[in-house]
């Protein structure tokens, strides 16, 4: 018996599951820091300012080498799996960006002793959804690297199809 060949839908099912995973993980782990740092601390500026400068750097991270991937070779006899491998390596490292000043919002109300702290977290989430989840802008941006050196990899048609709408449906 054959296996079927994988469709557009479960080709990006695997980078939906992990972005997915690592959001619901941060929000968990601010949860967790919350109750756990307890209140005794207070919020000092100074933490404020300390997750602000990381959560800056991290956003700034992900945006900008977060979507650098090496370009494809023209020769490369199956580009589109090249394509999705890079896709995926690509939305791994933009979570673990992301994600990195979540978890040091959390170390930060155990330092401070003020749980309320780790909720800074939170604001990583839709930041990291924004940023790591495989839609048309995001999967167009790794193409256009992908595609540098004149290789093509059809790779936002192959999992969006040629029109302006979502995934396409397997057939």
């Amino acid at each position: 018996m054959s296996q079927p060949s994988a469709t557009p839908a479960t080709a990006l099912q695997p980078v939906k599951i992990v972005v997915a995973a690592m959001c619901s993980g941060l929000v968990l782990v601010s949860l967790v820091g919350l109750v756990s740092a307890g209140t005794d601390g207070g919020a000092d500026p100074l933490w404020l300012a300390v997750f602000a400068v990381v959560a800056l750097a991290g956003v700034g991270a992900a945006t900008t080498v977060g979507f650098r991937v090496p370009p494809v070779d023209p020769a490369d006899r199956d580009p589109g799996r090249t394509a999705v491998a890079a896709l995926q390596s690509s939305t791994i490292v933009r979570c673990a960006l992301v994600e990195a000043p979540g978890i040091v919002a959390v170390m930060l109300a155990f330092v401070s002793g003020w749980g309320p702290l780790a909720l800074l977290g939170l604001v990583m989430v839709p930041v990291m959804l924004w940023l790591a989840w495989p839609t048309r802008s995001n999967v167009a941006k790794v193409q256009r690297a992908l595609e540098a050196k004149g290789a093509r990899t059809g790779l936002t048609e192959r999992l969006f199809g040629a029109g302006t709408g979502g995934p396409m449906l397997p057939t």
